[in-house]
């Protein structure tokens, strides 16, 4: 057995399937929804911090589309014999994780705003980097850049 099909194996095991979806998708609908409301209350607050809050996020997320279109790496639902917690049919652009990335530099607009707030989202970014790994959607190097990546965007968010 192949030794990504037996550490999947462990990991998958780690909560039940039917907690992996309903927490992959509280978080990602939580995050992609409350990031629109909140770029509508800068706006309706007519904050300086709204500009940087769309700009960076949107120019960065065009990057990592760029950067798996370049990459085109397989799930791993693809390279392996697994069935992924999470319906997935994508084939390839697993490398890095548009989800995790957004999640993460998402967390640090609001961080920006409020670091509670923003601490509270990082820490969903970081569930849900976990969560596309127990899925089997991502390898764990997908969603590790894809962190990496995201702070580096946010915290250049930050210092703007």
């Amino acid at each position: 057995m192949d030794q990504y099909v037996a550490f999947y194996n462990r990991i998958r095991n780690v909560l039940p399937e039917r907690a992996v979806r309903m927490l992959n998708e509280i978080i990602t609908d939580g995050i992609f929804v409350s990031y629109p409301v909140f770029l509508f209350f800068l706006l309706m607050k007519q904050s300086h911090l709204l500009f940087k809050s769309v700009f960076v996020p949107g120019i960065t997320f065009c990057l990592i589309t760029l950067l798996r279109n370049v990459f085109d790496v397989p799930r791993p639902y693809e390279e392996y014999a697994i069935e992924p917690v999470l319906p997935h049919y994508k084939k390839g652009h697993s490398f890095p994780s548009r989800h995790v990335f957004s999640a993460t530099v998402i967390a640090f607009t609001f961080m920006g705003f409020n670091v509670w707030f923003g601490t509270g989202y990082f820490i969903a970014a970081i569930m849900l980097a976990g969560l596309r790994v127990i899925g089997g959607v991502h390898y764990p190097k997908d969603v590790i850049v894809a962190l990496l990546l995201g702070i580096f965007a946010g915290i250049s968010e930050l210092v703007l």
